[in-house]
């Protein structure tokens, strides 16, 4: 509830929905990493905390590749017909939690990663995997495109808990998001923070040329009156 109330999920996947078409085009995050860097910047999240969590959360933030794995062990034990206990239940999720770590590196990888988690469950036969075959390549994009979402909102969360969050940018661009979002993935540099420093600035410039002209004509009488 907290997450949305700051970052709304919609605003946010229309702010990088340019990034999110590439990734599912190339079903790898790995291919708007840049782009997503800058998305996080002009969001309000500081340089240092975007620097740190999005490249290193493509390593171990991978939450679509974590799910899929849980669920799709599932799906094979119940298509076997296998019965798992808790315990079972909680060894491969903890297994699971470990081996995504890095799988997000080749397209494809979370497939043969599925398979070297299975075979660590000894009760579900590993020729069963060769039924997700055929989805796999659209698993593949589902994954992609949460581990996407997944590294740009542990980038906020991240930059509000360690207080280097520009909340003020954060509420501009979720306001617009797909103006904003368009021209930051054009290239076009649309730093909120300097645009509202320049409109203050033509505010200030407004004021002493109004201030001059109210005072203009007093000053030059006085200056009549000495000579």
């Amino acid at each position: 509830m907290m997450g949305a109330s700051f970052l709304p999920p919609v605003r946010f996947i229309a702010y990088i929905k340019d990034e999110l078409l590439i990734v599912l085009g190339t079903s790898s995050s790995e291919t708007v990493l840049p782009q997503m860097m800058q998305k996080m910047e002009h969001l309000g999240a500081s340089r240092s905390v975007v620097g740190l969590v999005v490249p290193t959360g493509y390593s171990f933030n991978l939450d679509g590749t974590n799910i899929y794995m849980t669920l799709a062990i599932l799906f094979l034990a119940q298509a076997t017909n296998t019965d798992l206990t808790i315990w079972q239940l909680l060894g491969i999720l903890g297994i699971a939690m470990t081996t995504s770590k890095g799988a997000s590196g080749v397209t494809g990888a979370g497939f043969i990663t599925l398979a070297a988690t299975l075979s660590i469950v000894p009760d579900i036969p590993i020729q069963s995997i060769a039924i997700l075959v055929g989805i796999d390549k659209f698993m593949s994009e589902c994954r992609a495109l949460t581990d996407l979402i997944g590294n740009g909102v542990a980038c906020v969360v991240i930059s509000l808990s360690e207080g280097e969050l520009d909340k003020e940018a954060l509420h501009e661009t979720m306001a617009h998001p797909l103006e904003i979002g368009e021209s930051a993935g054009a290239g076009r540099h649309l730093d909120l923070r300097d645009r509202s420093s320049r409109q203050h600035g033509d505010h200030h410039l407004r004021h002493q040329e109004l201030r001059y002209h109210e005072e203009g004509p007093r000053l030059a009488r006085g200056e009549g009156r000495d000579v």
